[in-house]
C-alpha cells in the first residue's frame, strides 16, 4: 500500500519504538533520517542498531501534509471527504498523483502539474539538504530521468549500493530474475 514515491516527512524515531526487541529490520528513510539513524546506531542506540538495512530514494523535496489538503480544496473536495487512497506515482511512469475519496471521487494529474505545490509547501530539510543521493543508505534508489530512458518509457531507475553486502543482494536479485539491470556508462 506504501507503494509509490513518498513526498511527505514520517518520524523515524516513532517507528524505533515500535521495533520488536531481538527481530533486525530494513528501513526506508530520506537523507537527514538515515544521517540521524546512523549516528544513533554508531552511539550504541539498542533500537536503532535492531536496523540492518538502510534503503532511501534520491530526494529532490518533500513536502509538509498540508500540500494534499491545499490540492483537494482547488479540486473542490469538501474537507469532511475523507481520503480512502493516495499515490503520488500512480500509473506508469513517470506516473501522476490519484487521489480517491470516501465519497467515490478520483482526481488525477500528472507530476509536472501538481508539482506546482513544491515552492509552497516544501519542507525546510529539504531546502538546507546536500544529500540529494542518499548518502548513508546501503541502497540508494531514484528515477533515471536520463533522455536516453525516458524515450523508451516504463521508468528506469537508477540504484546504488555502498555495500559489499547490498551488492551481493542486488546481485542475486539480477540472478533468480527479481530485478532486471542494464548498465547504461553515458548518461
Amino acid at each position: 500500500a506504501a507503494a509509490q514515491s513518498v513526498y511527505v516527512p514520517v518520524a523515524m524515531l516513532e517507528a524505533l519504538k515500535v521495533l520488536e526487541p531481538g527481530k533486525s529490520y530494513a528501513m526506508t528513510l530520506v537523507p537527514e533520517q538515515a544521517a540521524a539513524l546512523r549516528r544513533l546506531q554508531a552511539d550504541g542506540h539498542a533500537k536503532a542498531r535492531q536496523v540492518a538495512y538502510v534503503l532511501g530514494p534520491y530526494t529532490g523535496t518533500a513536502l509538509e501534509p498540508g500540500a494534499i489538503r491545499t490540492f483537494l480544496t482547488a479540486q473542490g473536495v469538501k474537507p469532511d471527504d475523507a481520503l480512502a487512497s493516495l499515490e503520488w506515482r500512480a500509473g506508469e511512469w513517470p506516473g501522476y498523483l490519484e487521489i480517491r475519496t470516501a465519497s467515490g471521487r478520483v482526481l488525477r494529474s500528472k507530476k509536472v502539474y501538481y508539482n506546482f505545490l513544491i515552492p509552497f509547501f516544501v519542507t525546510r530539510a529539504s531546502l538546507q539538504s546536500m544529500d540529494f543521493a542518499n548518502e548513508f543508505c546501503d541502497l540508494s534508489v531514484g528515477d533515471a530521468w536520463s533522455p536516453a530512458f525516458e524515450a523508451q518509457g516504463g521508468g528506469h531507475s537508477v540504484v546504488v549500493t555502498r555495500t559489499a553486502e547490498m551488492e551481493g543482494i542486488i546481485a542475486e536479485m539480477v540472478e533468480s530474475g527479481l530485478l532486471a539491470l542494464e548498465r547504461v556508462d553515458d548518461l
